[in-house]
């Protein structure tokens, strides 16, 4: 009564069940709490059954969608035209696809109904509403374990298969654990748009901070450079992320170059002022 017991809402429940210490964390939150296992799983059970509902009334829609197709077709009682079937032979197809949905980061047991699963994309479902596909779940893996492991890697998606949506933000929310800096490249004409991708699914429940990365090589003065250090850290360890066009990180890469370059000039010219003037003073020696 007097507003001194923290409730738990669905945001904090969330994001405590992407903690590797999940029951501990909810503990601290409310020692009365005893059984914080049970309470995860009818949270992933919750997610589960979400977004289940929402394939379902995706898949609907589209048997909708067909139905008038067929009642359109039944009252002509005439030839189908080419153009016309081929829309009935896309919804067809859609809705198959819609019916036959599931979820490929669901990995069963063997012999048993028991099965593991990986509650950062099962959150991502939940909050997206829709179902991960094969690709994009084996993509994510792929450069997640291979980025884990210091290694480069590689990958090709058509346009409109989740690059910006999906695959981006699950390797941002795998990969920014507050040791590793995550940042995101895209062409100047895209960076406005997947700026606003990212802060849309690091809101709420999922915050996470989306910084900008914007350098040109003509600066001269330190102050800035300090800037971009200091958020580049920020960034790193706080688990957000950033973003940056293919120009400003390439003119960060060649002011650096150029910066090396100039102290090499330096330091040479330094070295050639101490040789003559060791030159100098052993000349006046010999004199003497």
């Amino acid at each position: 009564r007097g507003g001194q017991v923290l409730r738990l809402g669905y945001n904090e429940l969330a994001v405590a069940s992407l903690s590797t210490q999940a029951q501990e964390d909810l503990r601290r939150c409310n020692p009365h709490l005893h059984a914080p296992a049970d309470l995860l799983l009818l949270v992933a059970a919750t997610e589960l059954h979400a977004t289940r509902l929402a394939q379902a009334a995706r898949a609907s829609a589209a048997a909708t969608s067909l139905k008038k197709q067929l009642m359109i077709i039944q009252q002509v009682r005439a030839a189908v035209p080419t153009g016309q079937a081929a829309r009935l032979r896309h919804s067809v197809t859609a809705l198959a696809e819609q019916l036959g949905a599931q979820r490929f980061f669901l990995e069963l047991g063997q012999g048993d109904a028991s099965g593991t699963l990986d509650p950062r994309m099962l959150v991502f479902e939940f909050l997206s509403s829709f179902l991960l596909r094969a690709r994009q779940v084996e993509m994510v893996r792929d450069l997640r374990g291979r980025a884990l492991k210091g290694l480069s890697s590689c990958q090709q998606m058509i346009m409109g298969a989740g690059k910006t949506t999906v695959v981006g933000p699950m390797l941002a929310l795998c990969l920014a654990d507050g040791e590793t800096l995550v940042m995101q490249t895209m062409p100047s004409a895209l960076l406005e748009m997947s700026r606003n991708v990212l802060r849309e699914v690091f809101g709420s429940p999922l915050s996470k901070r989306v910084f900008t990365l914007s350098f040109d090589r003509t600066q001269d003065d330190v102050a800035p450079v300090h800037a971009i250090a200091e958020k580049l850290e920020l960034a790193r360890k706080h688990h957000g992320m950033v973003v940056a066009s293919p120009e400003s990180v390439k003119s960060l890469m060649l002011k650096m170059v150029e910066m090396l370059h100039s102290l090499e000039e330096h330091g040479a010219v330094r070295r050639s002022d101490a040789t003559k003037s060791a030159d100098g003073r052993g000349a006046r020696e010999r004199l003497d």
